[in-house]
């Protein structure tokens, strides 16, 4: 009887230990199952963004080709008949930038003649003093992440009385 009572109780835990077993795998697996699901959602949600991101970049890349346009210039003061010239063309893009400044360096040294502006074409009125006054030096400034960057503007006109 001793021994029957022995072997129910090493029944008894090979099947507990049997029970632990397999509960420890099926969570071990619905675990699995749920990380799986979880890292599939976050794929399809990348995946949607990802679509976004590429319209996005369709739709500015369409943005900025349509205001854009061509120009033509000569690296001469004038063309001559009969004689072949090379003329520049080329793509001038009119779109909205970061805000910013225009200054002038004259004599009176740096000053600020148009500010806030947006766009990459603007006016600037310039009328010589004479026909040496042939020349305009400005320098576009804009802030772009803390940092200002400085393009110069620079051009020189044939001027006649």
């Amino acid at each position: 009887m001793y021994f029957c009572g022995y072997m129910l109780v090493a029944y008894n835990m090979n099947m507990k230990k049997l029970l632990i077993i397999l509960i420890i795998v099926i969570i071990a697996i619905s675990c699995k199952n749920d990380k799986i699901k979880i890292l599939e959602g976050k794929i399809n949600e990348l995946k949607i963004e990802n679509a976004e991101l590429k319209n996005k970049i369709n739709q500015n890349l369409v943005k900025k080709l349509t205001s854009s346009y061509f120009v033509a210039s000569i690296e001469t003061e004038y063309l001559t008949v009969g004689k072949e010239e090379r003329i520049k063309i080329s793509l001038i893009t009119k779109d909205t930038i970061p805000r910013f400044d225009v200054f002038n360096f004259g004599a009176d040294g740096r000053k600020l003649i148009m500010e806030d502006l947006n766009t990459t074409e603007f006016f600037y009125s310039f009328t010589p003093k004479s026909i040496y006054d042939n020349k305009i030096d400005l320098t576009a400034e804009l802030e772009l992440e803390n940092e200002i960057l400085s393009f110069p503007i620079f051009a020189e006109f044939d001027v006649r009385k």
